[in-house]
């Protein structure tokens, strides 16, 4: 046999995807290719010619690895600097490989986190945010509970007063060390939370929040008018719209993606501000770099909700169950997937290349993508899919976070939390 050092060599010009198939071979070649991956940059060399770059990013919106590989400024060679920290390329490898073939995903466990206690029967979850193994789990009666899924241990307890209307986690601070909470209440009030401290460290009026790539942002009772916070040098300020363009109507949805701050309004008007002309001044005045009238997805029929992903998906879900699509600012794509799932549609989520919907029936479908631009062309007729039987109750919500490696898909009833990892 040749020498170690002769394998070595050998192997370092093999990709990772291979190394981990020829890791079989025997004890030897197992110990030497563990310890090639874990030194060297098979992994980010597997990433660069397996993955487009600006999914690296979405794959990681709700991890805990974020912060290590954003850069605010974009830089081309940035991530060749941690190009050796495996366990970053190995993170987005695996997430994007467990979304290629969902229809043969195979549940390993469903873990269920009873979030509403005994004692408070009326109480109900209204939404949740994820972040890594943080879930943050909102109700009408104004309670923000922090549970670690991993060990159901209840980490932190925030008190809103008032029905959670919206929530988000994030990561703040120069080192992106410090977790914080994000939400707003149904009379209107946003608060910013940080983790160990019972009071709010912000407070102001507004509806929608978002958060995301170094930013939170929220709307105010002022139309058109911002509340922008910088989480890593911990900066904040108001801006804006330019008054020339009065008539946008209420925001309905916000979303950051990258250095654009994303919203669609009630009238149907998408809109991009870049986050990078605003400067450290309040009250300043921004020109969109984008805007443009979509149209609403059917004016005969009221629009229950409408949902924003990365990058530029827009999903929203009528009062009689339709569910309408828009890609890249395209014409409104509307069907009834009722016939075909035998269920209302009461929850949505897009994360890279996979849709997912959420029944009054309690059932979880995941239709897997080409990418984005396949949900224009998709149809619940000839489709593959994936159907996840949850619970008899009706989903609330439907979302997707990274685990130490693992994507979880993450469910949300009135009364429970279902965390569901695939092998």
């Amino acid at each position: 046999m040749f020498p170690v050092e002769l394998w070595e060599q050998i192997l370092a010009n093999v990709d990772a995807k291979s190394l981990m198939r020829l890791k079989t071979v025997s004890k030897t070649w197992k110990l030497i290719i563990a310890r090639h991956l874990q030194t060297s940059d098979a992994w980010y060399l597997q990433c660069v010619n397996s993955i487009p770059k600006h999914y690296w990013y979405i794959l990681l919106e709700d991890s805990v690895l974020f912060p290590l590989i954003y850069d605010p400024d974009y830089k081309e060679n940035y991530n060749e600097t941690r190009k050796f920290e495996s366990k970053i390329w190995v993170t987005i490898y695996k997430a994007w490989i467990t979304w290629e073939d969902v229809e043969k995903l195979q549940v390993d466990t469903i873990k269920v986190l009873p979030a509403i206690p005994e004692n408070r029967p009326q109480e109900r979850i209204t939404n949740i945010a994820v972040l890594g193994e943080l879930v943050a789990v909102g109700s009408n009666d104004g309670f923000i509970n922090v549970y670690n899924i991993e060990n159901d241990r209840l980490m932190h307890k925030f008190d809103q007063v008032e029905e959670v209307t919206a929530l988000k986690l994030t990561k703040t601070g120069e080192q992106f060390n410090k977790t914080i909470v994000l939400s707003s209440s149904l009379s209107r009030k946003n608060r910013m939370w940080i983790f160990k401290e019972k009071k709010p460290i912000t407070r102001a009026s507004g509806t929608v929040i978002c958060s995301g790539y170094g930013y939170y942002c929220a709307n105010t009772e002022v139309p058109y008018k911002f509340h922008l916070y910088n989480t890593k040098n911990q900066k904040q300020c108001n801006f804006s719209l330019m008054d020339a363009r009065s008539g946008l109507g209420q925001t309905a949805v916000m979303n950051i993606y990258r250095h654009f701050l994303c919203l669609w309004t009630e009238e149907g008007i998408y809109v991009e501000i870049d986050l990078r002309k605003i400067g450290p001044k309040s009250n300043e005045q921004v020109e969109p770099e984008f805007c443009k009238r979509i149209g609403t997805p059917e004016a005969s029929e009221y629009v229950r909700n409408y949902y924003l992903f990365n990058p530029r998906v827009i999903l929203c879900v009528t009062e009689y169950g339709k569910l309408g699509i828009s890609v890249n600012r395209s014409k409104w794509k509307l069907s009834n997937p009722f016939p075909f799932l035998g269920g209302v549609v009461t929850a949505v989520h897009y994360h890279v290349k996979v849709l997912i919907i959420g029944l009054d029936s309690g059932d979880v479908y995941l239709y897997p993508m080409k990418n984005e631009k396949s949900l224009l062309t998709f149809s619940f007729l000839n489709s593959k899919f994936k159907k996840l039987q949850i619970t008899s109750e009706p989903i609330v919500s439907v979302n997707v976070t990274e685990v130490f490696g693992d994507q979880r898909l993450i469910v949300a009833t009135k009364n429970s939390i279902f965390s569901v990892k695939f092998n």
